[in-house]
């Protein structure tokens, strides 16, 4: 029975295997099919590629692709390899990452729906990532599709998160670049490691984020490079979009033995513009060790170095965020039973401690503090102990220090392990003691500050040859003393001989400096005087900035708050030479001296005095002429200038100007500068001013620090083109009175009248001339528009003027109307319009539109050559000079010349009617119609030519035969238009 029995269980097993088997290779055929036929890595990889791409607004290539099943059990995954993801919207088409293999975990029936949700898992290995930043501040990846949030209402919170989803992501054995065009930062990581494990729910998503790296560098031109090692994070972080909170559940970071743990909550409140904050920090390490690495090699070597000690360092930060708010902070930070020493070596710190604490209410400003307990550096040479505190740190603050120093870095450099391009030699010790409120000290109250300090230098040198830095000094010895709080007790002395200050870019050198402080001889006032010298400042910066001055002298009279009286200063600053210059811009101060008086009101100190000087010369090889102002005296209230018939010279020009300037700061940050100057010249020249006032880029100068040499040469750029514009921020009233004044072409004498400047434009009204015995009444408007030509409205009135004269203050005239150089007498001569001016200032000839109009009796013709053969056409007596009765003229500037219009001139026993078109390129056609003479018919001529010396004429009918009539029914057959234009142009020139 056994027997029948096991028998029929083997054979039921060995059923339940086979069709186990069977179904086994029928799965496995199945995979095999699907691999293999169905879903193909040729169908496949550009629907992936497709995903990816639409999501994230890529472009991405890769060399191969292969389905995996059986190496990524149970998930259908696509193994690619060297593939490359660009920044599809950006112009240099950037290469964001670059890597040898990627592994994708898929959803298939995602993929099949072209869904976001296909790829569950991306795996990168040895990729190259680059972050970078252009000029803007935009970055490379922010081409990246953002991820849409729905939202429930218009406030912005989000109610799910279905539309975001965001696949597991691990990177391992990587590179990043790091670049910011901006500021020229770089940096790396090298070995870098990532994992990012994300889980979104409906209403909040959990991230883990873990991450290690071999090291991180940062490099900067002007720094050069720093490298952290070893460092890692992980974190998990939790965020709710419903009530916008960022949770920090562990935030890790660690440098070796460095660790920093954070955690807390951040709640963005954007709807209010503010940020709640509820965050701890904490920093620990065992070993100073770690933190000695960050010591740069250039200054000490670390080979074989001994530490001891422990660090701890916490941070609180509660409150909010935002414009007009900050959170409370608390920071404590304790070192203990600290030490420093090297193998080999005899020095040693052996002692290291002490204690830092900083709070911060903003709220609560008297309770706010900083204070310093018990800290000591103690060994081989050195010797630094002291304690102090600052209480009511935002309001009001009383500190108290007590600092003792002793640096002996001759016996530093002896026993320790300095980098052999370090030179470290001399002696500093110092001791501070004081105890004040500091509204003592800004009220300049010293008799109630208790003082007990000392400060003394020897033979100073620190000479780091990796970074091109030099500090030398000779000598400095200081002392201030007030015992008894008293002001009598005042005495502080400071003498510095030979300091310089050279890095690579930046050198600065005081050859000597004393300096006192202590009680005014009237002690009545309590006011206390300090007078410093200095000889032989040089400063100089990024071969660019150049200061100096040979020998100057400052002294100050500090007066103290009264019951009656605010705090007060009075100085004097006087300086034998001062010469200023940025590359070859140039400004020398010779025999200055500023007397200035600073008084607080209402917490705001203002100043006030005056600046006197011998000359001062202004120059910079792009303009072509320098600015030279002789000895005068310039006054100021805060950035307000009061000007007394102050001198400017440049090239031929002058000027001497007085009145105000107000907001001279404005020049700099763009607000409104306003002023009322009066200003008088014998001669300017409008080309010149504007090459002072937009300069061009080339030239050169010399300058020494004893004299000034200013490079004439310039001059040969006289031709370069430039253009000005008035800044809009400008708002000037000047009243002038200039002997002779030359735009362009035009010339002006005799100008007296107002001009204003505001908003970029500049206008001269109501302006009186006296030129060529003749009065000139003028409006000019000069205007500069953005990526426009200048150009120029203008309103010109002329009374008396001779003919041949019109040119020179109407440049325009000589090409647009050429014979007015046939004309001789005075006129009455008008003309209204606007023309854009080129770099010179002259009249862009076919650019001009307006009207023009004269009048004249009285006048001749002289030796014109069309008169000439006119009058024997007509059979007049000619002469060297023919008389013209009456002339009434009227002219419109259009954009193919000028029309002159129908004008009647009488001449012996003529009368004529004169009108045609002159066009720009001094061909014309005139027509003039005969009126009156002894012929006993009306008759026309036409006459044409290419210039004035080259004409025709020709016989023909009289156009303008019903012009000039007193017939109401010959004047009906006029033609109105060229009527009513006459009567337009006489209107608007009030003629």
């Amino acid at each position: 029975m056994l027997s029948i029995r096991n028998i029929r269980s083997n054979k039921k097993v060995k059923k339940a295997l086979l069709v186990l088997s069977g179904l086994v290779l029928f799965f496995l055929l199945g995979v095999s099919i699907v691999i293999n036929f169905i879903i193909t890595p040729g169908k496949l990889t550009p629907k992936i590629l497709d995903i990816i791409n639409s999501e994230f607004n890529t472009t991405t290539t890769i060399d191969r692709a292969e389905l995996t099943y059986f190496s990524s059990f149970p998930n259908f995954a696509l193994k690619l390899s060297n593939g490359t993801l660009y920044a599809k919207d950006s112009i240099a088409n950037d290469t964001l990452l670059h890597f040898n293999t990627a592994r994708l975990k898929l959803n298939l029936v995602g993929v099949l729906q072209k869904s976001k949700k296909a790829i569950k898992k991306i795996q990168i290995q040895e990729a190259d990532i680059n972050f970078s930043l252009d000029s803007m501040g935009v970055s490379n990846w922010s081409s990246l599709q953002k991820l849409p949030l729905k939202t429930s209402d218009s406030s912005g919170v989000v109610d799910k998160l279905d539309a975001l989803y965001i696949p597991q992501i691990t990177i391992e054995k990587s590179h990043v670049n790091y670049y910011d065009h901006s500021s020229g930062l770089q940096g790396q990581i090298d070995n870098f490691n990532l994992e990012i494990d994300p889980s979104v729910r409906r209403t909040d998503i959990d991230i883990r984020l873990k991450s290690n790296n071999d090291k991180i560098t940062v490099y900067h031109n002007s720094l050069g490079a720093f490298t952290v090692p070893e460092i890692s994070l992980d974190s998990k972080l939790k965020f709710s979009p419903t009530d916008t909170l960022l949770q920090i559940k562990k935030a890790d970071l660690s440098i070796k033995d460095i660790n920093l743990r954070s955690e807390g909550n951040i709640e963005l409140l954007p709807q209010k513009e503010k940020i709640r904050l509820a965050l701890k920090t904490k920093l620990t390490t065992n070993s100073l060790k770690d933190l000695m690495a960050y010591v740069p090699e250039q200054y000490l070597k670390k080979k074989g170095i001994r530490t001891r000690g422990k660090l701890l360092m916490a941070c609180e930060i509660n409150g909010v965020l935002s414009k007009s708010e900050l959170p409370d902070i608390t920071t404590d930070i304790v070192l203990n039973n600290g030490s420093v020493s090297f193998a080999g070596y005899a020095g040693e710190v052996n002692d290291i401690h002490g204690e830092i604490a900083v709070v911060v209410k903003p709220k609560e400003p008297l309770n706010s503090y900083a204070s310093i307990k018990n800290l000591q550096i103690k060994g081989t040479g050195i010797d630094i102990n002291g304690s102090g505190s600052i209480q009511q740190l935002l309001k009001k603050p009383i500190i108290d220090i007590d600092l003792h120093s002793a640096l002996n870095f001759n016996t530093i450099s002896k026993n320790f392990p300095l980098s052999e391009s370090l030179i470290l030699q001399g002696e500093v010790t110092s001791e501070l003691y004081s105890n004040f409120n500091a509204t003592d000290l800004l009220n300049f109250q010293f008799n109630e500050i208790p003082m007990k300090g000392t400060l003394s230098v020897d033979k100073f040198l620190l000479h780091s040859k990796e970074d091109s830095t030099l500090i030398e000094v000779e000598k400095i010895e200081g002392r201030a003393f007030n015992h008894a709080q008293n002001i009598k007790d005042w005495d502080a002395l400071l003498s510095v001989k030979e300091l310089g200050v050279h890095t690579k870019d930046i050198h600065f050198s005081i050859a000597e400096l004393s300096s006192d402080f202590s009680p005014s001889k009237n002690t009545d006032l309590n006011s206390y005087r300090a007078q410093t010298k200095v000889h032989h400042l040089k400063f100089s910066a990024y071969d660019s900035i150049v200061a100096f001055s040979n020998k100057s002298e400052m002294a100050i009279v500090y007066f103290p708050k009264t019951d009656t009286a605010p705090p007060g200063i009075n100085s004097i600053l006087r300086a034998d030479s001062l010469t200023l210059s940025q590359k070859k811009v140039f400004l020398t101060v010779l025999k200055g001296e500023t007397e200035m008086k600073i008084t607080q009101r209402d917490s705001v100190w203002e100043p006030s005095g005056t600046l006197y000087f011998d000359n001062i010369y202004a120059h910079a090889p792009e303009f072509l002429y320098h600015i030279q102002t002789p000895k005068q005296s310039i006054s100021f209230i805060n950035d307000n200038l009061s000007l007394n018939q102050t001198s400017i010279s440049f090239g031929d020009s002058n000027m001497v100007v007085s009145g105000d300037i107000y907001n001279t700061k404005g020049l700099q940050t763009g607000d409104l500068v306003s002023a009322s100057l009066q200003i008088a010249s014998s001669y300017m020249d409008a080309n010149q001013l504007i090459d002072v006032m937009a300069p061009m880029d080339n030239g050169a100068i010399v300058s020494s620090d004893n004299k000034v040499i200013i490079d004439t040469t310039s001059i040969a750029y006289k031709n370069r083109k430039r253009k000005f514009r008035l800044p809009e921020y400008f708002k000037f009233e000047l009243y002038n009175n200039i002997s002779r004044f030359q735009m362009g072409q035009m010339q002006l004498n005799g100008i007296t009248g107002n001009v204003s400047v505001e908003k970029g434009l500049f206008k001269m009204k109501d302006m009186q001339f006296r030129n060529f015995v003749s009065d000139l009444d003028a409006d000019l408007a000069f205007n500069t528009p953005k990526n426009e030509a200048a150009n120029l409205d203008f309103k010109v009135y002329l009374s008396e003027i001779e003919m041949a004269h019109i040119n020179e203050v109407v440049p325009v005239m000589d090409s647009l109307f050429p014979a007015v150089h046939s004309f001789q007498g005075k006129v009455d001569f008008r003309i209204k319009g606007n023309v854009e001016l080129n770099e010179e200032l002259k009249f862009k000839l076919k650019t001009v539109r307006g009207v023009a109009a004269m009048k004249a009796t009285d006048i001749f013709v002289v030796n014109d050559p069309a008169f000439k053969d006119l009058a024997n056409t007509f059979k007049f007596k000619h002469k060297q000079k023919n008389p013209i009765e009456t002339l009434e003229m009227q002219m419109a500037f259009k954009d193919h010349g000028v029309d002159i219009l129908p004008a009647l001139i009488e001449i012996d026993k003529y009368k004529l009617v004169l009108g045609g078109t002159q066009q720009h390129d001094m061909s014309y056609h005139y027509h003039i119609s005969v009126l009156k003479s002894p012929i006993p018919f009306k008759t026309g001529v036409d006459i044409t030519g290419e210039n004035f010396k080259d004409h025709h004429i020709k016989l023909s009918k009289a156009k303008y035969k019903y012009y000039f009539t007193d017939k109401e029914r010959l004047q009906k057959k006029a033609d109105s238009s060229i009527v009513n234009e006459r009567l337009a142009i006489l209107k608007t020139l009030d003629f």
